[in-house]
């Protein structure tokens, strides 16, 4: 979904860590466990990535794949960023506040970088999310699928390589 935005910053309402108290209420009239939702309004930034890149009218229409290109390339590099801020941003003024940034890392103590995903999912499960996709660097996802055991690949093989899943989560590079 997407929400249309005119100013600068947009506020919302995050959750906090939450306890549930829920208790069985045996008889009418018995007191329910109460439990607390903290909350704190955060504001985060929008952001504009943009950039231009000069070309004569009499080349473009001299050229006319030249123009798709020099479309394609500078949509790409609008789209390149705006990834690298949704997961590196600083979140500093007018800079997208970033996945890394807000993230708590997962401890787990598995060694294989598969069960320590598997670990981490399990994590989030028990304290009531449910993740809906692993992202992951593109070198990372190559060394999960490229791991091998005496048998061969572990997830499929090069030429038939299994989803891009793990743990039945779908990995995004």
């Amino acid at each position: 979904p997407g929400l249309e935005v005119t100013t600068t910053s947009f506020e919302f309402v995050r959750i906090g860590a939450y306890t549930s108290n829920a208790a069985v209420q045996v008889a009418e009239g018995d007191a329910k466990g109460k439990s607390d939702v903290p909350s704190s309004v955060i504001s985060a930034n929008i952001s504009t990535i943009a950039h231009y890149t000069k070309a004569s009218l009499q080349v473009l229409s001299d050229a006319s794949a030249l123009m798709q290109q020099v479309n394609n390339l500078l949509a790409y590099g609008v789209l390149d960023k705006l990834e690298n801020e949704l997961i590196n941003g600083a979140g500093t003024a007018g800079r997208i506040s970033g996945l890394l940034t807000q993230a708590t890392a997962a401890t787990t103590g598995a060694t294989a970088n598969a069960d320590k995903i598997g670990q981490a999912k399990t994590q989030l499960e028990s304290a009531g999310w449910m993740p809906g996709m692993i992202v992951l660097n593109p070198t990372n996802w190559f060394n999960i699928m490229s791991e091998r055991s005496t048998d061969g690949y572990v997830l499929g093989s090069p030429r038939d390589p299994a989803p891009a899943s793990l743990w039945g989560v779908p990995v995004v590079t």
